[in-house]
Parts: C-alpha cells; sequence; structure tokens
C-alpha cells in the first residue's frame, strides 16, 4: 500500500477541501472520481491527490450559490497551488470529466494529460 496522507486546504474563505494523497514520484494525477482505495494502485511511481469538492464528502458543506462548475475549476486549481504542482494529470468522471476539460482549456500550462469519462460535451 503507497504511503499517505490525508487532511484539509482551504480553497477560500470557509471553504475547506479534504485531501487524501497516495504514492510518491515526479509525475502527478488527480483523479476526480468517486475515489476509493482500488485506485490507489496508480500511485506506482507517481503521486495521487484525491479530494472531496466542496459540499461533497468530508470538505465544507456551502450554501447552494457557492457551488458552480467555475468554483469547482477554481477549487482544482486551489489544490494544485497547494500542492506546488507544475504539471499533472487528470481523469474526470461524468460531470467531473467537464471540470478536468474545462481545467485544460483554462491553465494548459499546466496539464500534462487528462482524460475524460463519460462527461458532458465542452464549448470553447
Amino acid at each position: 500500500m503507497p504511503a499517505t496522507q490525508e487532511g484539509f486546504i482551504e480553497a477560500e474563505k470557509d471553504v475547506r477541501l479534504y485531501f487524501r494523497t497516495a504514492g510518491e514520484g515526479e509525475g502527478v494525477l488527480i483523479p476526480l472520481v468517486s475515489w476509493t482505495a482500488e485506485f490507489d494502485v496508480l500511485a506506482k511511481g507517481r503521486r495521487l491527490i484525491f479530494y472531496d469538492p466542496r459540499n461533497r464528502g468530508q470538505s465544507t458543506a456551502v450554501e447552494l450559490e457557492q457551488i458552480s462548475f467555475q468554483n469547482d475549476i477554481r477549487d482544482l486549481e486551489a489544490i494544485r497551488k497547494h500542492f506546488a504542482v507544475e504539471k499533472m494529470s487528470l481523469i474526470g468522471w461524468s460531470y467531473f470529466g467537464g471540470v478536468v476539460a474545462r481545467y485544460a482549456m483554462e491553465f494548459p500550462q499546466h496539464i500534462e494529460r487528462f482524460v475524460m469519462v463519460c462527461g458532458p460535451p465542452i464549448e470553447r
């Protein structure tokens, strides 16, 4: 089992995101999926960073007006900054497929590659 770390980061005032990391290595993979320990196998030779998006899991419950596609993109960027990641790979499932695709459009300089699984169509 890869080494893990967990805790919280402050994405914005009064919004804390729960995270869990696994593995070590130069490559960084952030899967935006309903994560389970089964994904830890991807940590061989890289660092995985899982997190609960706002209003989900152990992250801060927020008011309805604080939930948005753009806030999910900002939260992903807050995770990247917190861990001082220059380049990363992303996996997004369903709605989060759209989030990772849009993030890649807005921050291409930080993307190694991304996988979008069953995501919505994204327009420029």
